[in-house]
C-alpha cells in the first residue's frame, strides 16, 4: 500500500510555523474505520464529507474533506488549538472564521475577534481607536493622534499632547537631497556672507564639483577634471564672499591645485611641490588663504597666498606621506596653528613669525580639525585609534583629552560657533548612522541625526551658528543635507535632547 501526505505549514496563533498533519490519500480501502467498508467511493470515513482524490475507479472526488481516512476531520469540524492537526480542514490548527491564519481565543488559539482578519496577535495597533488590534487586551492609547503611543505605554511619545513630538519626527532636523550628487566623495562645507551653502567633492567622474543653493535651488558645476582622478577637496569662504577651494591630483606626478571663484568664475593654480597628501585650508582674517601640505622632499610646509603670490615655511622635515589628518587654523593674531597624525601619534604645530613648536595631543594614529576659541584656546576634535570621537584642548596650557562618544567619529566634521562652543558631526562605524554631538569640555550632548549614512559627511555652521550637515545616503545613493531649525528648547524627536 502506497502512503504520501501533503504538509501545510501554519499555526494556530503566530503564524506560519507548526507543521499540521492534512491530506493522506491514498487512503485505506476500509476508510480509516477499521471494518473495510467504506462509507462511500469518496466518503471513505462516512463523516458525509467527500475527500479529493482519485477513487478506485479512478474518477475524480471533488470535496473538501483533507483527511478522509479520519471521520473527527472536515469542514466545520470541532478544532481545538494544540494537537497540530487542523479538524476543521483549514490552514490552522484551530478556528479561524475571519481566516486571518490564527485561530480563534475560543478554540484556544489569540485572535481575539475571529470575524474581522485585521485584528490578530501580530496586527500592527492603531493606537487610540478603541479597537485592540494586536489582541494585547488593551487598546494602547494615542491621545495626539500622530500615531506613537505614549513613552509609559511602551510607546516612543514624550508628550501625547502635541502631534509634532514623537520618536523619530523630523522637527529637530529637516532634510534635502542634492540632486545629481550622488556618490560624492570627501566632502567639504562652508557658508557664505549671505547664508547660502556651498559644497564642494570629488566625484566618480574624476572631477572636483561645487554645489550651492544659492538661487534657492541647488545648482551643481565642474571645477576641474583630470584623467588621473581628484580627491581631498577642502572649501573656505571670506568675508568677501570669495570662495577658495584646495585638492590634490591622484596619479603620479601628484601636485596640489588651488581654485578661487570671485564671481567671475573658478581660477586654478597649482601650489607647491607634492607628494599627494591631502591639503589643509584655512583663512587669516584678511581673508588670505593658507594651506599646509606635504612637499616632494618629505616636508610638512605651511604656504600663504599674497598678492597672487604664493609663499612656503617648513613646518617639520622630513616626514612627508607619513602625515594624515591634517588641519590648519589661524587666530585672530595671524598665529597659525596646525595638527596631524605624524605616524607616531595625533600632533599640535604652532608656528608665529617663522618660528615653530609641537607638542603632542594624543599617541595613536588619529585624525581630526582644530580651532581656535575666542580666549585664544585651541581645540582638536578627532578619531582616536578608529574607535573613539574625542575631544582635545590646550586650554589650561596643556593637553587634555576627553571623550565624546564611544564608537563613533567616522568621517569627523567639525565647527566652532561664535561663543566658542564645538559642533560635530560623524558617523558610527560599523554600524552606520549619522551623528552630531556639541557642547564644550566636560558639556556634550549626542544625537542621531539620520538612521543611514555610513562613509562622508561635511558640517558647518549657518549665520545663526546652526549645524548644516552633508552626508552620503548609502542606502539610496544620494547625498543629502540635514538643517537643524530654529532653537525652541523642545525635544520634538524625544531623544533626549532639547533644541
Amino acid at each position: 500500500m502506497f502512503w504520501c501526505a501533503v504538509v501545510a505549514t501554519f499555526t494556530a496563533g503566530c503564524g506560519p510555523s507548526t507543521q499540521l498533519r492534512q491530506h493522506p490519500h491514498p487512503i485505506p480501502l476500509d476508510g480509516g474505520a477499521g471494518d473495510g467498508a467504506p462509507a462511500s467511493a469518496c466518503d471513505r470515513d462516512g463523516d458525509g464529507f467527500e475527500g479529493t482524490y482519485y477513487d478506485a475507479a479512478e474518477s475524480r472526488c471533488a470535496g473538501d474533506d483533507c483527511d478522509d481516512a479520519n471521520a473527527a476531520v472536515h469542514p466545520g469540524a470541532e478544532d481545538l488549538v494544540g494537537d497540530a492537526i487542523s479538524q476543521d480542514c483549514d490552514p490552522v490548527d484551530g478556528l479561524d472564521g475571519d481566516r486571518d491564519f490564527y485561530a480563534s481565543a475560543e478554540s484556544g488559539g489569540g485572535d481575539c475577534d475571529d470575524t474581522d482578519s485585521s485584528i490578530h496577535p501580530k496586527a500592527p495597533e492603531v493606537f487610540g481607536d478603541g479597537i485592540d488590534q494586536d489582541c494585547d487586551g488593551a487598546d494602547t492609547p494615542d491621545a495626539d493622534g500622530d500615531g506613537h503611543a505614549p513613552l509609559g505605554a511602551g510607546g516612543d511619545d514624550c508628550d501625547d499632547g502635541d502631534d509634532g513630538i514623537f520618536g523619530g519626527a523630523e522637527g529637530d532636523w529637516t532634510f534635502e537631497v542634492v540632486p545629481g550628487v550622488g556618490g560624492a566623495n570627501e566632502p567639504s562645507m562652508a557658508v557664505d556672507p549671505a547664508g547660502a551653502v556651498h559644497i564642494v567633492y570629488s566625484s566618480a567622474d574624476l572631477e572636483i564639483r561645487h554645489a550651492t543653493d544659492a538661487s534657492g535651488d541647488w545648482v551643481v558645476a565642474s571645477i576641474d577634471f583630470d584623467w588621473g582622478g581628484l580627491s581631498f577637496p577642502s572649501i573656505e569662504i571670506g568675508p568677501d564672499g570669495v570662495i577658495h577651494v584646495t585638492y590634490s591630483t591622484d596619479a603620479d606626478p601628484t601636485e596640489n591645485r588651488y581654485a578661487r571663484d570671485d564671481g567671475a568664475g573658478w581660477v586654478l593654480e597649482t601650489i607647491g611641490p607634492s607628494n599627494g597628501s591631502p591639503v589643509a585650508l584655512a583663512l587669516d582674517g584678511s581673508g588670505v588663504p593658507h594651506v599646509l601640505l606635504s612637499d616632494d622632499s618629505l616636508d610638512v610646509r605651511h604656504g600663504w597666498r599674497s598678492g597672487g603670490v604664493w609663499t612656503y615655511e617648513t613646518v617639520q622635515r622630513g616626514i612627508g606621506g607619513r602625515e594624515s589628518g591634517t588641519s590648519l587654523a589661524i587666530d585672530p593674531a595671524g598665529v597659525v596653528h596646525a595638527a596631524y597624525d605624524d605616524g607616531g601619534g595625533f600632533t599640535y604645530h604652532r608656528g608665529e613669525a617663522g618660528v615653530w613648536t609641537a607638542q603632542d595631543i594624543d599617541d595613536r594614529d588619529s585624525r581630526g580639525t582644530i580651532a581656535v576659541d575666542p580666549t585664544g584656546a585651541v581645540h582638536a576634535v578627532y578619531q582616536y585609534s578608529w574607535s573613539e570621537l574625542r575631544h582635545a584642548t590646550n586650554a589650561s596650557g596643556l593637553w587634555e583629552v576627553e571623550t565624546v562618544e564611544d564608537d563613533a567619529g567616522d568621517s569627523a566634521s567639525f565647527a566652532m560657533d561664535s561663543a566658542g562652543a564645538l559642533h560635530v558631526a560623524y558617523f558610527r562605524p560599523g554600524l552606520g548612522g549619522l551623528r552630531y554631538s556639541s557642547g564644550t569640555t566636560g558639556a556634550w550632548t549626542s544625537e542621531s541625526v539620520a538612521a543611514f549614512g555610513r562613509y562622508y559627511c561635511a558640517l558647518t555652521l549657518d549665520s545663526a551658528g546652526r549645524p548644516v550637515i552633508g552626508y552620503f545616503d548609502d542606502v539610496d545613493d544620494l547625498f543629502r543635507v540635514a538643517r537643524r531649525g530654529p532653537a525652541d528648547g523642545v525635544d520634538d524627536d524625544c531623544d533626549g535632547v532639547a533644541w
